[in-house]
């Protein structure tokens, strides 16, 4: 399946002045096939993670057990389980194995017994999530490794953000990826959000607790299309070219801080590869001069993807005709309507200097020529516009989870023919 993945890139100019450096723009799209073409899905090791605190009392304890029992109904027996919760601690409701191994009845017998009590020890969970998941993640070989992480509230460890950040680098590492569920007003948006977006998983608003078996259905059907676990896109950068700053910008829209870098080759981290879901990366390179003719900017691949290398050139030249041509703006305008979703985003949690950033970036891109010629580059800033606006008039706690997750999703398709 892996060898009808492909990559397309594409950058915003083709010359470049011999004499000065430059800014250059470039879009990389990873397009994977359609659909599995037969093949059939990868097996699942998924560990359910809940937040059973007092504040799930209810109607939201009620959904989590009907959607867990309807996951577990749902999965393969080539597939692995393990069921967590946290409280005031951490209890492992089911240890993690093969679900051939598991007796569901007796299983979906302890879920339904599950009660809300006490406060959220949500960083245990996850520690103990990542524990379980670890025991046969590795001997498990080509699996989707997903540990679904269900909370309403916020979390009583007072473990600082930047703890849960590493840990979720750590569990991207060994393959496993975090799939956040909020549910309701009260829990901290943000925090899912980084932990989703630093282990390659998504983060989801669940507005009301009736929607859980539904959200958990579609997300168990987008892990049956992953056709490839959470790969890197190696960028080989020519000399003395250096990436500045690279934006997830399809499907989700976040900025990609866990680079690694090894000489000329930057690693940069993507989601789960899932049949008919493209991605985009968003970079921004700064190129040194150089004599005229052509010049290698950079060489792309996916990691342990044969046939996927694309060599990117550019071309240095003094004929100011060419010089003064954007060849093609959509790179650019990927990159700058990223970097203003995530602007938005922080205006949406109160930040005044990302919004009136936002708001700037909006207005932009809209009076830039090259961009707001491109029918869905203005079609996204102007709806981007519409949330700065929100952000700026209030929000209730409900309607800015909202928002935030719209900012946190693609505002922009890639015209065909571009």
């Amino acid at each position: 399946m892996s060898d009808s993945i492909s990559i397309r890139c594409a950058v915003n100019r083709q010359y470049l002045p011999p004499d000065r450096k430059s800014i250059v723009y470039l879009a990389v799209d990873v397009e994977p096939p359609p659909d599995l073409h037969g093949g059939g899905a990868l097996p699942s090791a998924i560990c359910l993670l809940f937040d059973r605190s007092g504040s799930m009392k209810g109607r939201k304890i009620e959904e989590a057990r009907a959607s867990a029992s309807q996951l577990v109904d749902q999965l393969l027996p080539r597939d692995y389980l393990g069921v967590v919760t946290f409280s005031d601690g951490v209890e492992v409701v089911a240890p993690f194995e093969p679900v051939q191994s598991i007796d569901t009845f007796l299983l979906k017998g302890k879920i339904e017994r599950l009660k809300a009590y006490g406060n959220t020890a949500m960083y245990k969970g996850m520690e103990t999530a990542f524990e379980q998941v670890m025991q046969t993640g590795r001997a498990a070989g080509n699996v989707v490794k997903r540990i679904i992480l269900l909370s309403d509230g916020k979390p009583t460890d007072k473990v600082p953000q930047d703890e849960y950040i590493r840990l979720a680098s750590r569990m991207r590492e060994m393959g496993i990826s975090v799939l956040t569920l909020g549910v309701g007003k009260d829990y901290n948006e943000d925090l899912l959000a980084a932990i989703a977006q630093h282990s390659g998983g998504v983060w989801r608003h669940i507005s009301q607790a009736m929607d859980m078996p539904t959200v958990f259905a579609e997300q168990m059907t987008e892990i049956r299309t992953v056709i490839h676990v959470l790969p890197d896109v190696v960028m080989r950068l020519g000399k003395d070219v250096e990436l500045q700053e690279v934006f997830k910008a399809m499907p989700d829209v976040f900025p990609i801080s866990d680079l690694r870098r090894t000489g000329a080759d930057v690693s940069i981290p993507l989601s789960d590869i899932k049949a008919g879901e493209p991605q985009t990366l968003a970079a921004k390179l700064s190129v040194p001069p150089g004599p005229e003719g052509q010049f290698k900017l950079a060489t792309v691949q996916i990691e342990d993807i044969p046939g996927t290398e694309v060599d990117i050139a550019v071309t240095y030249t003094t004929d100011e005709r060419l010089l003064a041509l954007e060849n093609n703006a959509f790179p650019r305008g990927v990159f700058a309507t990223a970097q203003t979703q995530v602007y938005t985003k922080a205006a949406l949690s109160g930040d005044q200097t990302s919004l009136r950033k936002a708001e700037q970036m909006t207005e932009t891109i809209l009076k830039d020529p090259g961009l707001s010629s491109i029918t869905t580059i203005r079609d996204a800033a102007a709806k981007i516009g519409d949330t700065v606006e929100k952000a700026r008039s209030g929000l209730s706690a409900d309607e800015a989870k909202e928002a935030k997750e719209d900012m946190t999703q693609t505002q922009i398709w890639r015209p065909s023919e571009q």
